[in-house]
């Protein structure tokens, strides 16, 4: 993401008071929730998320909860030039470490397991 484009938005009016109902657990919807919370400033609770399977994640094969975080299950290969997605990762705080955010453990994971697939 550019510079430029890292901004903090105003507060919108009367956010506490408005819903979002989300269809589709995937990364996509996950995401809008998140830049919802971010960027518009509304509180999680009045945010929902709809799916048709029990698990969210979508493509993404994602299991967990909002306590004990989530996990892909597949094999995804997260390249460094995808910059939406460290955008907010970047904004995650880590469960695990103060200070520390989702895109900090992303990195060092990559780093220290690098992948090598032969098989695509």
């Amino acid at each position: 993401m550019r510079n430029y484009d890292r901004v903090h938005p105003r507060k919108p009016e009367g956010i506490e008071e408005r819903k979002a109902h989300i269809v589709g657990g995937g990364i996509a919807g996950l995401s809008a929730a998140a830049f919802l919370v971010r960027d518009a400033q509304m509180p999680g609770e009045n945010i929902t998320v709809y799916d048709q399977l029990p698990v969210f994640g979508g493509s993404m094969d994602a299991a967990g909860t909002h306590e004990t975080g989530y996990v892909s299950r597949g094999e995804r290969e997260l390249e460094p030039y995808m910059e939406c997605l460290w955008d907010l990762f970047g904004s995650i705080p880590s469960l695990y470490e103060e200070g520390h955010t989702v895109l900090d453990e992303t990195r060092e994971c990559n780093k220290n397991w690098e992948i090598n697939s032969k098989h695509r």
